[in-house]
């Protein structure tokens, strides 16, 4: 559960980052579209060497009378853009000479205004390049034609969104998280095959260990899928705990294991329909002993001999074999006492009838604090009222 809570939220937090990507470059790719123009003022007298974005140079290549003190003049422009990037929507505008009109102009669109003509872009020549100056011309006719006043040049760059630093910042996070998703795919396959693994290595540990009980098991027809039942309540009570999945297996594996003592009991005793004797009890509770005398040498799973030598130990201390009372007794023989007595109490014995459900719960409220840890004798009630324990119950020991 808390795998897939934790792997949920790494999903989660790929998509937000995503999404945050793309809505980075939407508005890095907006702003490339949103941009100001540039505008400058300069004096005609400026050359091409003049360090601005945009340098215009105005030459008077010619220059004739027209009759009396009129003259024409022939007027050459051009635009260095200085710029990394290519312009658009040029414009210059110019003032002209008093009493002068314009008579003449190529590579370029004009209106006159008094004294002030606006020069703007033409279709072939709409785009000012870096790389190669963009030219225009125009013929003025008056008295004084020198003249000319200041000249204001006004052009939009045109970005690309390559031209911000900004978007080789995305670039690199999205490569990141190309290599993160990549990474994750890779582990998360991986972690898959190795957990289908871990379950078939689980499923053959529990069927070993099944088999082994049943063999246990069989030395007493009434108590036959005892110890199957008994790992079944013992897994159910470490969920409901809060245990880690690891805790929760070692418990019931060694749930499994609880009553593997009982092998050394005589048959006769085992098996006896009526009270038994001081001797014949005494004989019955080496089995936790034996247990633990048989499997001394079992290291698979940690724990299991806590489970198997004191789940007899009782809350109160007068349990056997050692008397440990409380929280001193290791949770898991807590857990297996109160599985174990719920399964004894729930099935037909030798000895005597199943008891009714009513006297279960009874028998738990009443020995709680006693024979049973508080808390867990709680849960087992808590489960006893659950519908769906009852029903995993039987397809999980059949």
């Amino acid at each position: 559960m808390q795998k897939k809570k934790h792997y949920r939220k790494v999903i989660i937090i790929f998509y937000a980052c995503v999404l945050l990507l793309l809505i980075c470059f939407a508005a890095l790719q907006y702003k490339t579209t949103r941009v100001d123009p540039i505008e400058l003022i300069q004096s005609k007298s400026l050359t091409e060497d003049y360090e601005a974005p945009l340098v215009l140079t105005l030459t008077a290549s010619k220059e004739w009378s027209e009759g009396g003190s009129r003259r024409g003049m022939q007027y050459d422009a051009t635009i260095y853009n200085k710029t990394h990037y290519a312009m658009k929507d040029w414009e210059v505008n110019i003032t002209l000479p008093e009493d002068s009109y314009l008579s003449d102009s190529w590579s370029m669109s004009a209106d006159v205004i008094d004294n002030h003509m606006t020069v703007r872009c033409v279709d072939y020549n709409e785009t000012m390049l870096v790389s190669q100056p963009t030219t225009f011309g125009f013929i003025l006719i008056g008295h004084d034609l020198g003249n000319i006043g200041n000249i204001t040049i006004e052009a939009t760059p045109i970005y690309k969104i390559t031209d911000y630093p900004s978007f080789w910042v995305l670039c690199a996070f999205a490569c990141g998280l190309i290599v993160f998703a990549i990474v994750f795919i890779a582990i998360e396959q991986h972690t898959k095959a190795y957990e289908k693994q871990l379950a078939d290595d689980r499923e053959l540990i529990s069927q070993c260990l099944k088999t082994f009980v049943n063999f246990i098991d069989a030395k007493d027809n009434y108590t036959k899928g005892h110890s199957s039942r008994v790992a079944y309540y013992s897994r159910a009570l470490a969920i409901k705990l809060g245990l880690s999945d690891k805790e929760i297996d070692k418990i019931y594996y060694t749930a499994l294991l609880h009553d593997v003592g009982k092998v050394g009991i005589p048959d006769s005793i085992l098996g006896k329909k009526g009270p038994l004797t001081p001797d014949e009890k005494a004989v019955i509770e080496t089995h936790t002993t034996n247990g633990k005398e048989f499997l001394k040498d079992f290291t698979a799973i940690p724990g299991v001999l806590d489970g198997i030598l004191y789940h007899h130990e009782r809350y109160d201390g007068k349990g056997y074999p050692t008397g440990l009372s409380g929280e001193s007794i290791p949770l898991v023989a807590r857990i297996i006492c109160v599985a174990d007595s719920y399964d004894a109490m729930s099935s037909e014995r030798c000895y005597r009838s199943r008891l009714s459900m009513e006297k279960i719960r009874s028998e738990l409220v009443d020995n709680s604090g006693t024979q049973f840890d508080p808390k867990i004798a709680a849960i087992m009630l808590e489960l006893l009222n659950s519908e769906s324990f009852y029903t995993t119950m039987l397809e999980y020991t059949k």
